[in-house]
């Protein structure tokens, strides 16, 4: 762009996707958004070559054609998705009974513990109710320990008891107390021996162990 556009004030945010063969992303964001009368947010060199900028709708369609620039797109707001009820939870007619409550949200509450002997737990997920996790894979188990780096445990405690809101699926028993010790890893694979170590941990904490695969 060989002229310098003059715009009223920037009024929407938009991303703005370089071509990757560009050198100079940085100097490249900051004269054309220059040239378009427009501010500079942000710039991105390593996922993608690009960048983000406050333009007027005009300044931004006639960035689309610059040969240099793939793509133009609106910024827009990330909201999570609201909460659904999987089919599992339907069959056993979970949202109409009174004593679920499951409505979206989170003002009754099933006084229940279990335990889910499986991969571990993501204890800080916002959509679980983890009281207590311990880590046995390493040969004995270790209170207050460990995550879950494969995820199976993680579904499984949310199959069974992910929280009545407004985010993710709802489970059988919401929200059900999780104690999730880990008796497997991903890395090295487990070995049946293994796999029943955490099972005293579970009742231990006073809840009975759910069916997990192995």
């Amino acid at each position: 762009m060989s002229a310098t556009v003059q715009q009223a004030a920037p009024d929407s945010t938009y991303i703005v996707q370089l071509n990757p063969s560009l050198r100079g992303t940085h100097s490249a964001a900051e004269t054309q958004v220059a040239q378009l009368g427009g501010e500079l947010v942000g710039v991105y060199q390593h996922a993608f070559k690009g960048y983000t900028a406050r333009l007027s709708a005009a300044a931004a369609e006639k960035l689309k054609g610059d040969p240099s620039v793939l793509s133009v797109e609106p910024d827009a707001v990330v909201t999570h998705f609201a909460q659904t009820t999987p089919t599992g939870v339907n069959r056993i007619f979970g949202p109409s009974n009174p004593n679920l409550d499951i409505d979206g949200t989170d003002d009754e509450r099933v006084d229940v513990d279990v335990a889910v002997v499986d991969t571990g737990v993501d204890q800080n997920h916002p959509d679980l109710n983890v009281v207590a996790r311990a880590n046995c894979v390493i040969g004995f188990c270790t209170n207050n320990s460990g995550t879950d780096d494969n995820g199976h445990g993680s579904h499984v405690a949310g199959t069974v008891g992910a929280i009545d809101n407004a985010i993710g699926p709802v489970g059988v028993a919401p929200p059900a107390r999780a104690s999730t010790p880990s008796r497997c890893s991903t890395r090295p694979a487990p070995a049946r021996s293994r796999a029943s170590r955490p099972v005293s941990t579970g009742w231990w904490h006073g809840a009975p162990p759910s069916r997990s695969s192995t």
